[in-house]
């Protein structure tokens, strides 16, 4: 019950924020590996692209929040991304 209440409370919050138009967007472009960007195996068979993780935990930092990435030509993508005002 308790986690309702508080899943509620955020829905309302974010619903107001959004009506009030107090949220600024950015849209970045991570680069890939043709790009010059480094990529690393992990032990478990994927992959992890320490040059996009850098990117956007300096733009997490700066109160910047993913909402979407998209694919774009090769290994490059479109990250999406929103903050308050």
């Amino acid at each position: 019950m308790f986690k309702h209440i508080i899943f509620i409370a955020v829905l309302i919050l974010s619903d107001n924020a959004m009506a009030n138009g107090n949220w600024e967007y950015q849209v970045v472009f991570l680069p890939g590996p043709a790009a010059g960007a480094r990529v690393v195996k992990q032990t478990h068979g994927g992959y992890l692209d320490p040059t996009k993780t850098d990117i956007l935990n300096n733009l997490g930092a700066q109160g910047w929040e993913l909402v979407s990435v998209t694919a774009q030509s090769g290994e490059d993508h479109a990250a999406y991304l929103r903050r308050q005002k």
